[in-house]
């Protein structure tokens, strides 16, 4: 086989396997994200929901396990991409994406947003618009704080980057979008219409957002492991040369 030829076979294989990779890592976030939302419901329609009303079975908790499995997930994947950001050349962008999600990781666990925006809307003297209470409109503003941080580390890194780190970070920033739409999009939402709907809607509101997070995380750790397979070192194909003792 002509060394183009086959160069090229490999290539495609490559291809192909990191696409199944990412077809396996979709659907086990899709199945992940369904199980916790299942065992969510089946625990509010049990006795669970009286005898603890703050489980963190319920996944719209704070410190619920569906949280703390999302932010394993992302701490995974800064993992992965801080590696790859040594050992791939031109990659820092990879890097500052590993600092993305640990800041993601330390806002959920420490609730950095919501002791930030209830500390600037108090000092602010903010009211409320728009359907937002002060503490919304606090939070909104940390959050675009630290987007505006993030977004400049990204861009400076990205500009310095070669092309393989610059596809992935396209990737990267879709999954942002579907993070921001859970834990921003909708946690906005929930604020809004909150006290103007019954139980039930209110629990897929929090479904929504809840659920939202863990997809993303989830699809976070899959583009890592994706790009960290795609560019892991190939095996020698070459035989190692035997050395023989010639018999004395």
């Amino acid at each position: 086989m002509p060394p183009a030829h086959a160069h090229a076979t490999a290539r495609s294989s490559r291809h192909h396997l990191v696409r199944r990779r990412a077809l396996v890592g979709v659907a086990c976030t899709v199945l992940v994200a369904t199980a916790f939302v299942a065992g969510d419901l089946l625990y509010r329609l049990g006795d669970g929901v009286a005898a603890d009303p703050a489980s963190p079975w319920k996944i719209d908790e704070d410190r619920s396990f569906a949280e703390l499995a999302a932010c394993a997930a992302m701490l995974a994947a800064a993992a992965l991409l801080a590696h790859r950001t040594r050992s791939v050349p031109r990659s820092s962008v990879l890097g500052a994406w590993a600092g993305v999600l640990l800041l993601v990781v330390a806002d959920d666990l420490l609730q950095i947003h919501e002791t930030a925006g209830g500390a600037l809307a108090s000092a602010l003297d903010l009211g409320p618009a728009g359907g937002l209470d002060p503490q919304g409109w606090g939070e909104l503003a940390v959050w675009g704080a630290l987007g505006v941080v993030s977004l400049a580390a990204l861009v400076v890194t990205y500009l310095r980057s070669g092309v393989p780190a610059r596809k992935v970070s396209w990737w990267l920033l879709g999954c942002v979008g579907v993070l921001g739409v859970g834990a921003v999009g909708v946690d906005m939402a929930a604020i809004v219409v909150e006290p103007h709907v019954a139980g039930n809607v209110s629990w897929v509101v929090a479904m929504l957002e809840s659920s939202g997070e863990l997809v993303a995380a989830g699809l976070f750790l899959t583009v890592a492991w994706c790009f960290h397979r795609a560019t892991a070192p190939e095996p020698d194909a070459t035989p190692a040369p035997q050395v023989v003792a010639a018999a004395g």
